[in-house]
């Protein structure tokens, strides 16, 4: 998800908005729950190469933390 104008805050709190939502429901009565990379930019210097691979490794370091869980880079 890319959310254009959001500082480290924002970014923080609608991924565990969307983690919990996701946590919460129970599609076809299976528990499901997802982990979320966060990788925050400043406004003026995006690079969209690093920015990707710092999420992915934010990803990667969410789900190894025990999953269902955001971690930010």
């Amino acid at each position: 998800m890319i959310l254009p104008g959001a500082g480290r805050e924002d970014a923080v709190e609608i991924a565990e908005r969307l983690r919990g939502a996701v946590h919460d429901r129970r599609p076809v009565g299976v528990q499901v729950t997802v982990s979320i990379g966060v990788a925050v930019s400043e406004p003026d210097v995006v690079d969209a190469d690093d920015l990707v691979a710092r999420a992915d490794a934010a990803l990667y370091a969410a789900k190894a933390g025990g999953r269902n869980v955001v971690f930010v880079d």
